[in-house]
């Protein structure tokens, strides 16, 4: 396979095949989403894929930024407001039409070779639906480990250990989700299972997702070979409403399953 930059995919005409599309989603933190962009335009060889930007920022200081990575070959969305995580997942989704979709914050870091390790899990078992990736922070511990056990009895086994002294496993964990922050889709299972359900603003529609994706009779799997950095919360992390979203979140969540997922 060849790589193909998204300038070469994005524009008003037909968009020619792609193999993934990178969907980052942006709330202000210019500087997060130019290292994030350009960390995966280093790092992604060897697929043909489209980078998609979603900013819920609105008018104003991330405009310039915008036009630039436009410029730079990036397809960009720019909502008038902040439309929530879920809705520009989505947004994201519908403008790319690669077999598989990588939903991204933009506080993520890609590394060599993350790439290939999720296409295989999805290539060697059609009934995947979701893949993520080891996540660690930049000092190395753990913070994207997959939830297991039961959706009444979830838990993360691993979380904040550190990569040096953690047993990773060699192949891929099915589990019952994965972290949103860098969650790769298989596009055909779109037509059974819907998309983001932008009822969750921020916070627990990647659980949601992949709930309803193992009930249509998919899989999710955790792949350890697959290595990203996540800086962990650094666009929201001091946002006023973080904690009350994450609690109006929680009780959708609650009152659509009956129950809450590891977090």
């Amino acid at each position: 396979m060849r790589h193909t930059s998204s300038a070469r995919t994005a524009g008003d005409g037909p968009r020619a095949p792609v193999d993934v599309d990178l969907v980052i989603v942006s709330y202000g933190r210019h500087d997060l989403l130019e290292a994030c962009v350009a960390s995966f335009t280093r790092h992604t060889a060897g697929y043909r894929y489209r980078l998609i930007v979603v900013d819920n920022t609105g008018p104003g200081p991330m405009a310039s930024h915008l036009d630039r990575l436009e410029r730079q070959g990036a397809l960009v969305i720019r909502n008038a407001a902040n439309a929530g995580y879920a809705r520009a997942c989505n947004q994201g989704i519908a403008a790319g039409n690669g077999r598989y979709v990588v939903l991204l914050n933009n506080d993520v870091r890609a590394t060599p070779g993350w790439l290939p390790p999720l296409v295989r899990c999805m290539e060697e078992d059609p009934s995947v639906a979701v893949a993520g990736p080891l996540l660690v922070t930049p000092d190395g511990y753990l913070v994207g480990v997959p939830v297991t056990g039961t959706d009444l009895d979830p838990h993360q086994p691993g979380l904040w250990q550190h990569e040096s002294v953690w047993p990773l496993p060699r192949r891929p964990v099915a589990c019952l989700t994965v972290s949103g922050a860098a969650y790769m889709i298989r596009r055909a299972c779109l037509a059974h299972v819907g998309l983001m359900d932008e009822g969750f603003f921020l916070y627990f529609e990647d659980a949601d997702f992949s709930l309803r994706a193992r009930r249509a009779g998919y899989r999710v799997v955790w792949c350890p070979g697959s290595r990203l950095v996540h800086l962990v919360s650094a666009t929201g992390r001091d946002h006023p409403a973080r904690d009350r979203v994450y609690q109006e979140s929680a009780r959708r969540f609650w009152r659509k399953w009956g129950g809450l997922p590891a977090r």
